[in-house]
């Protein structure tokens, strides 16, 4: 008999805290990805109340009034390959959108997607006013229906360019009873950025704070734009060696205000034939393009095998140092 009591005495306390709102979410990553190699968080929510940006660390990787996390790739090179959207946590799915275009963002787009900025997305909810919103995804790429109960982890569709996005992304959106929530920083106590941060996700140490990373380079003959790059321009197999010009870029997120940017190439013996060196930046950037340009003029490049090598230092603790080496190349036929 006292067993019998003891037992129902444990349930009562497991039901009252279920009914007082204990329960937490624990999240999976929402996207089949190899975050840091193909994937990468390019905006975290964000925390300041007015015009500037603070992410959860205290950092800039944001933007104003960014409700949710932005997991990107970095091309349209990328999104075709197909990447996974997943469910982040066991849920029932409420509703999806399938059948908008992905395509690029344009003013006419603007203002025919009013309503509809998320794009092609699938709601999932998870009880106890948990919900989470999955947008951007690819058109007609969507595998789950209303009312389907999924697991956590499970497919949803692809990762795409739909609705109000300049680039392929998964907005991963998370809210508790209405109200946006910051997966990496879910504390309501009042705790500043970087401090008491409580993470819901079930293992926050593979998913690191964004530092600076090249996403992507390449070589070609024009200086390329950001938003051309995106679109996966600029990424010849190779070159004629008739060309005038010569240009090694790199698409970098999370510079910070200070870094010291290196960029060089390398002609077909080794040498040094462009360079631009212990660049400081002004100002932080979460995402940009740099580049270096080497014009022939009146001669022409011999054919071969050119290179490119990017270097980022920053001052840590006092001392440069070295935070992000890239190379690439190219051949010239």
């Amino acid at each position: 008999m006292f067993h019998l009591k003891f037992i129902a005495a444990c349930i009562c306390v497991i039901c009252s805290l279920g009914s007082s709102g204990a329960f937490s979410l624990e999240l999976t990553f929402p996207l089949q990805c190899s975050l840091g190699h193909n994937c990468h968080i390019q905006y975290h929510i964000d925390h300041d109340p007015g015009s500037a940006v603070q992410d959860y660390q205290c950092g800039g990787m944001s933007t104003p009034n960014q409700q949710g996390t932005s997991i990107r790739l970095a091309d349209t090179n990328e999104m075709i390959k197909g990447f996974e959207v997943l469910a982040s946590a066991p849920g029932n799915v409420i509703s999806i959108q399938n059948n908008i275009p992905d395509q690029v963002l344009t003013d006419q787009v603007k203002q025919n997607l009013q309503g509809q900025e998320c794009g092609n997305n699938v709601v999932l909810d998870h009880g106890n006013g948990w919900q989470t919103q999955y947008c951007h995804m690819m058109r007609s790429s969507i595998v789950v229906v209303p009312g389907e109960s999924v697991k956590s982890g499970q497919p949803l569709g692809l990762l795409g360019l739909s609705g109000f996005t300049t680039y392929p992304h998964l907005e991963f959106i998370l809210k508790k009873d209405n109200q946006f929530i910051d997966p990496f920083h879910s504390s309501t106590g009042g705790s500043q950025c970087g401090e008491n941060t409580h993470s819901l996700w079930i293992d926050p140490e593979a998913i690191p704070y964004p530092d600076s990373q090249v996403i992507s380079s390449s070589f070609s003959e024009t200086i390329p734009q950001l938003k051309e790059v995106v679109l996966g321009k600029h990424h010849p197999a190779f070159l004629p060696h008739t060309i005038k010009r010569l240009v090694f870029w790199v698409q970098i997120i999370g510079a910070k205000k200070g870094d010291v940017h290196s960029i060089i190439i390398y002609d077909q013996r080794g040498r040094i034939i462009a360079q631009s060196v212990k660049n400081v930046l002004s100002a932080s950037q979460p995402v940009g393009i740099f580049s270096i340009v080497h014009e022939i003029g009146s001669g022409k490049f011999a054919p071969g095998l050119y290179k490119g090598g990017f270097v980022a230092e920053r001052d840590v603790n006092g001392e440069k140092t070295v935070i992000e080496q890239h190379n690439n190349q190219i051949v010239l036929q």
